[in-house]
């Protein structure tokens, strides 16, 4: 999760969470509000109040799903209309998931993962609307402190950004296997690339160290 600023035409927003669509469309958080920007628009503020929504995820297996995270703990699915340049909002659901005192979201082909901060990761499924009732609440890993962000790699496996314990700073990646109802967590992936500090840090959503997924393209 970084700090954008999305310049267009005069006008500026700064942007403290983004993500985009395969064809350039950004969404991102600004203040609480959610808007939306084509590479040719400018940005659009999504219907509704400012809810502090802090993070967002487009899910690459429907990119007219975008979900937003609020930091007053619920989530919401929008529908994202690249040709008008709009966000349709749909359900929001919330059941007292822990988003503090860093939190992520991350979205893939019906799955729908909270990283919980230091309370414990939190599983959503979702198809045209989210299941109101959570596949897993606030699951909490005896060896890491917490969870400040989390990237789905598929829709059943996680990959964590992890502040993991065993004395002093140890910030690393964590794998974890989505399966119905349970979570099964990986090895401590951290080893000696484990960061001993993490400068920036904006709470509750925008934690300097995340995941990203790199897919290689062979060409003949």
């Amino acid at each position: 999760m970084r700090v954008w600023t999305i310049l267009l035409s005069c006008l500026a927003v700064s942007a403290e969470n983004l993500a985009m669509t395969s064809s350039g469309t950004a969404v991102f958080t600004s203040e609480g509000r959610l808007f939306v920007a084509t590479r040719d628009g400018e940005p659009v503020q999504a219907p509704g109040e400012v809810d502090n929504f802090s993070d967002v995820a487009v899910d690459p297996a429907n990119e007219a799903l975008v979900f937003a995270l609020s930091t007053d703990q619920f989530v919401c699915m929008f529908e994202l209309d690249e040709a008008a340049g709009r966000l349709r909002r749909g359900t929001c659901v919330g059941d007292g998931f822990s988003v503090s005192p860093f939190s992520g979201i991350a979205a893939n082909g019906g799955t729908l993962v909270i990283s919980g901060g230091t309370g414990g990761l939190t599983v959503y499924t979702y198809d045209t609307t989210i299941d109101p009732e959570p596949a897993v609440l606030n699951l909490e890993e005896s060896n890491v402190i917490g969870h400040p962000d989390v990237t789905l790699v598929s829709p059943i496996l996680a990959a964590l950004s992890t502040d993991f314990s065993g004395g002093g700073a140890r910030f690393g990646t964590q794998m974890a296997t989505i399966s119905g109802g349970s979570v099964s967590f990986g090895a401590d992936l951290c080893g000696s690339t484990c960061a001993s500090r993490i400068d920036s840090a904006k709470a509750p959503l925008n934690f300097g160290f995340a995941q990203a997924q790199i897919t290689a393209s062979r060409t003949r």
